[in-house]
């Protein structure tokens, strides 16, 4: 039994020991990718032009206790406060689209 217990606590630290040997190692990239990269310079993707507004469940079907017509009444209150959402939010996505975040991000540099 003592002799197990060794065995075990030596192939325990072979196996952490050997874990701590490894090499990570380095893959350059092909020729053909490398000679299609020129510049390494930070930019900016430029995002959705479109924002959606996030609007919060009205939930009147779970205080009313369920069933069919508070299911469909829960449906026409949370279209309603989305598309009011959504037209507060058009004067927003006009200011998104006319402002080049690229061009404001290599000024800064």
């Amino acid at each position: 039994m003592k002799l197990s217990k060794h065995i075990a606590l030596i192939l325990l630290w072979i196996l952490v020991l050997s874990g701590c040997a490894t090499r990570k190692e380095t893959v350059s990239l092909p020729e053909t990718v490398q000679k299609e990269i020129k510049s390494t310079e930070v930019y900016i993707e430029e995002c959705e032009k479109k924002v959606k507004a996030d609007v919060e469940s009205s939930n009147v079907r779970t205080y009313s206790g369920g069933g069919l017509l508070f299911a469909l009444i829960d449906c026409a209150v949370m279209s309603h406060r989305e598309n009011c959402a959504e037209e507060a939010l058009v004067c927003l996505q006009k200011e998104i689209t006319t402002f080049n975040f690229q061009e404001k991000f290599s000024k800064k540099n």
